[in-house]
């Protein structure tokens, strides 16, 4: 019989199933020894990881003997680190960053054993919620709370612009009625439908709580409780007088409403113990009578304002003050002209307070005398900022300068009286002065401030006093319009005043939308 043919393949092991073959065996050589890579490689890996975790425990060990670990001990460490995540109270918070907890806790692995196990440092909460993350958001702030143990609460909260007719669930804020008896501050900033109807189902106490910011139209009543200590209150919307707070404990109120708003907000303040209001009028409304009765409020010392020229102006008839200090405006444009500087001198001069500091920001005031009448009238300022800005119509010229100048002459008998308290100037905005007419009289009044007031004080001085000057101009065209030779003898000038302890800053800066900014900054050391 004849012999099959065998096919190729056959012979070269493609199509054989004989695992002794050479091909199959050569492969699962090259198997097992992938296999024993991947092992040696695991190992390997194993090791270092193991000499990683080794490498932390020595560099703990190094750090246990530096001064700082081995001089402190736990409770002061655990105070500093206390005093590091206290979140400063303003209005500006950076929702973003990194939680100062976690920045402590990733320097070393003892840092942070004390951040992890030290609630004091977990109390104050700031989170602004977004729609789509909001179940890991309510997650990390229910884990928050529970490291707080029992300590009381600083609590801040918004929401994204992103979701403007969204708000968390009800079941968030029962949660956190649930701990109100730990709140020191609370805010929720947003308008908001679920945190009244919460407070309303829940029979929520507030101990301690000495802070609230809330917003929204309180038509309904806000179960508040009468929280017996509080004693700040910020409020934006209408009908404040629906909240369930005693009023009278008050020391600082805040108000964001419309005209009839911030009036009801002054007839409750008139009946309370208010130190600091302020009042940000929103509507623009015609000015109002000054035969209207007047607004006493005996204790306060700090008043800020914003709004409409003329609605500021009218309510400046509205008010008597006796112990005002400080005093903070931001006049917008209105329709109507309206004369709100003299409505405040008239204020001044019938409460008869003695005001320190005065900040004002506007954009109505378009000549310069104005501006320096009225100054002429508050001899008692220690402190004056202008923010201008926003209003390039306005320029600080040789005039202001001139009239701040003790030493320059004047045919006004009362130019050598103007402002001579001030150890504090700050302008922003568009400026049309000489370099010459501004170092004349940062020298003269610098040298008038540090003038002793009795003979025997010449040993006393000369660095317990300062003297600050700081100028932002928006203009640059100013500055490249100035003779260059004159700037050489400006700084060396400034530079010697600055060594003997004046604070000096001159700087430019684009118009508010840009953030360009260069400064020239010559202070003392000690600064």
């Amino acid at each position: 019989m004849a012999e099959e043919a065998t096919p190729a393949s056959n012979h070269l092991g493609f199509g054989s199933n004989n695992p002794t073959s050479a091909p199959c065996w050569k492969r699962r050589a090259v198997e097992d020894q992938l296999k024993a890579q991947e092992l040696e490689i695991l190992s390997t890996e194993n090791a270092l990881k193991a000499l990683q975790e080794k490498r932390y425990e020595l560099y703990e060990q190094l750090n246990s003997t530096t001064t700082i670990m081995t001089s402190l001990p736990l409770d002061v460490l655990s105070e500093i680190f206390s005093l590091v995540c206290t979140a400063p109270d303003s209005l500006q918070r950076d929702w973003f960053r990194l939680p100062v907890q976690f920045i402590l806790g990733r320097v070393c692995r003892a840092w942070r054993r004390i951040a992890w196990s030290t609630p004091r440092l977990w109390t104050t909460i700031s989170l602004k919620f977004v729609k789509g993350r909001y179940e890991t958001q309510e997650f990390l702030l229910r884990a928050w709370i529970a490291r707080t143990a029992k300590c009381p609460l600083d609590l801040c909260f918004a929401v994204t612009h992103y979701s403007p007719k969204w708000e968390p669930p009800l079941a968030l804020f029962y949660f956190l009625l649930g701990v109100s008896r730990r709140w020191r501050s609370f805010s929720y900033r947003f308008r908001s439908n679920n945190f009244p109807i919460a407070l309303t189902d829940e029979d929520a106490q507030f101990q301690l709580l000495t802070s609230l910011t809330v917003v929204g139209n309180m038509k309904n009543s806000w179960k508040l409780n009468q929280p017996p200590r509080l004693q700040s209150l910020t409020v934006h919307g209408q009908h404040f007088s629906h909240l369930d707070i005693d009023w009278n404990f008050l020391t600082r109120l805040s108000a964001t409403s419309d005209l009839a708003g911030c009036l009801t907000v002054l007839d409750l303040a008139s009946a309370s113990s208010v130190d600091n209001l302020e009042l940000n009028v929103t509507s623009r409304h015609l000015p109002l009578s000054a035969s209207d009765p007047p607004y006493i409020l005996p204790n306060l010392t700090c008043l800020s304002m914003e709004g409409a020229n003329a609605t500021i102006g009218s309510l400046f008839h509205l008010f008597k003050l006796p112990l005002l200090k400080e005093l903070k405006i931001n006049l917008q444009r209105s329709p109507s002209q309206y004369d709100s500087l003299e409505s405040l001198a008239e204020m001044a001069r019938r409460s008869g307070f003695q005001l320190m500091s005065l900040v004002i920001k506007q954009e109505c005031i378009r000549e310069e005398i104005l501006l320096l009448n009225f100054l002429q009238k508050m001899p008692s300022i220690e402190s004056l900022e202008l923010e201008f800005r926003s209003f390039p119509a306005f320029k600080l010229t040789n005039r202001t300068l001139d009239r701040l100048n003790p030493r320059q002459p004047s045919t006004d008998a009362n130019s050598k009286d103007f402002l001579p308290n001030l150890n504090t100037f700050k302008f922003a905005g568009c400026v049309d002065f000489s370099p010459d007419s501004l170092v004349d009289m940062v020298r003269a009044r610098f040298e008038a401030f540090r003038k002793p007031l009795q003979p025997s004080d010449h040993d006393r001085l000369p660095f317990d006093k300062k003297f600050s000057m700081e100028i932002n101009y928006s203009n640059i065209r100013w500055h490249r319009e100035q003779n260059p030779n004159i700037w050489k003898d400006f700084f060396l000038t400034i530079a010697t005043m600055s060594s003997q302890g004046l604070i000096f800053a001159l700087e430019w800066s684009d118009p508010p939308d840009s953030d360009d900014v260069y400064i020239l900054d010559l202070s003392s050391d000690e600064d």
